[in-house]
């Protein structure tokens, strides 16, 4: 199938896209069901790393498919192939509902407790600067961020390490962070690296060939000319960790001097794009692929350097496990030296 131009293409240094392709066909249901199996058969990025035989999938709902079901019947039936992709990325949207896969993470444990993080870490007069949470707990800082979708900027930044420059380290909490603006990540790395590094490659699906991929995108985390900060830098992580989160933990599990403590992330290495269908319903799939510079694939999730998690005898008490487990770090290393 020949799809139409791109109405939107925006792709940043941090390999970000989303593209929305016109629809052609009639809108019956058949039409539907083949033109978003087309879709997915020609721009899904990740079929060679999930080994998923997406022509078989097509033979087992193709059969499901009439052109006098309702349109809740066919929502249902696309959606559960779709789920065949095992991808958070992965959705259907219409007027009367929004599918998901969240298998990621609702089959892990949470390993985050935002009661036990307010009451007991945070308390009751921490800041709040661009969408960050923080505070001095014991002589570090402690940042949380709840999410990417709003921009971080240069300012911010500076406010913060300002604040924490003479901190004994840095906890940069990232749990529970569904994703959002990736070039937050790249603003806060720039502040810890001396020289430029090589993080991770990409490439934008383009045929329906397993290897048709278009041209590498590198990219690298390069240092800011502003404030940086020079202590050890901590990272928490959580199954629910995901897209530009999981990219973040990508990028800093490469930097010196970090440390990335608490359970795997939730992968979304893909960056989606979204198809309008022939009945004006949208689905949105994992249109790029990224490999760390050690050739990982990201959508596997990012390992912790020190696994922990929140125990149930702890998280009884108040005590935050991986929390207590990073600051632990951070004395250690400050007696080491």
């Amino acid at each position: 199938m020949k799809y139409l131009a791109s109405l939107v293409l925006t792709l940043f240094v941090t390999g970000s896209i989303h593209g929305i392709f016109t629809r052609e066909p009639a809108p019956t249901p058949t039409s539907t069901f083949n033109y978003m199996w087309s879709a997915i058969n020609e721009k899904y990025a990740l079929f060679g790393y999930k080994c998923l035989n997406w022509d078989s999938v097509k033979t087992k709902y193709q059969s499901m498919i009439n052109d006098d079901m309702s349109d809740d019947r066919l929502f249902v039936v696309l959606s559960m192939m779709l789920d065949e992709l095992k991808d958070g990325h992965a959705n259907l949207q219409s007027s009367f509902n929004r599918s998901r896969s969240w298998d990621w993470f609702l089959d892990f444990p949470q390993n985050y407790n935002r009661t036990i993080q307010q009451r007991n870490y945070l308390g009751r007069d921490y800041m709040i600067t661009g969408g960050i949470e923080h505070r001095m707990i014991d002589s570090v800082g402690y940042l949380y961020i709840p999410s990417f979708e709003k921009p971080i900027t240069d300012k911010d930044v500076d406010y913060i390490l300002n604040r924490y420059k003479n901190s004994s380290g840095l906890i940069i909490d990232i749990r529970n962070n569904g994703g959002g603006n990736a070039k937050n990540i790249f603003r806060l790395a720039s502040r810890i690296v001396d020289e430029k590094i090589y993080v991770y490659s990409s490439w934008f699906k383009n045929g329906p060939g397993a290897d048709d991929f278009g041209k590498e995108i590198k990219v690298s985390v390069e240092p800011s000319s502003r404030i940086h900060y020079k202590g050890t830098v901590i990272v928490l992580t959580n199954r629910a960790c995901y897209s530009a989160a999981n990219r973040f933990a990508a990028v800093f599990s490469l930097l010196p001097d970090v440390i990335i403590i608490g359970d795997k992330t939730g992968g979304g290495g893909g960056t989606p794009c979204f198809v309008e269908l022939p009945n004006g319903w949208y689905v949105r799939f994992s249109a790029m692929k990224t490999l760390r510079a050690d050739g990982y694939n990201i959508d596997e999730g990012i390992n912790p350097d020190i696994p922990a998690e929140i125990t149930p005898e702890d998280e009884a008490k108040g005590i935050d496990t991986i929390i207590e487990r990073a600051l632990l770090e951070i004395r250690n290393r400050r007696k080491q030296r």
